[in-house]
């Protein structure tokens, strides 16, 4: 038999694709047998564990601790953004510092190169 380079690549991508097929149908099989069911627990109506009144005494309590845990986070979160926007408002206020403060030095440097330049020419004339 006489294979040539278009021959082996049938060949192959065929050889890969049969791999595939087989790999998916056994990946398929695997999860088919997998089965899961429900096992629900038994649900009684009963009322001699608690009263009603004591049930809705409890989700009053129950939603009284909520709000104020509420109120905890909202109060965290906002103290914790304030003191992140100041800490912010004090870097840009560096930021700008430092900035015009480069923009001062820029300025004496090009006074030096300037005096440099002048320096050197006077003393090249000599």
């Amino acid at each position: 038999m006489n294979f040539n380079l278009e021959t082996t690549g049938i060949l192959g991508a065929l050889l890969f694709g049969a791999i595939g097929a087989v790999v998916s149908i056994f990946a398929l099989v695997k999860k088919s047998d997998v089965q899961l069911t429900p096992t629900p627990l038994p649900v009684e109506l009963v009322d001699s564990f608690v009263t009603r009144e004591d049930f809705r005494a409890h989700v009053t309590a129950n939603q009284a601790v909520h709000r104020d845990l509420f109120a905890k986070i909202a109060a965290a979160e906002r103290t914790s953004r304030d003191a992140s926007e100041r800490h912010l408002a004090d870097l840009r206020r560096e930021l700008n510092a430092t900035t015009s403060t480069m923009h001062e030095l820029k300025g004496e440097m090009k006074q030096l190169t300037s005096q440099l330049i002048l320096i050197q020419q006077e003393l090249s004339k000599r």
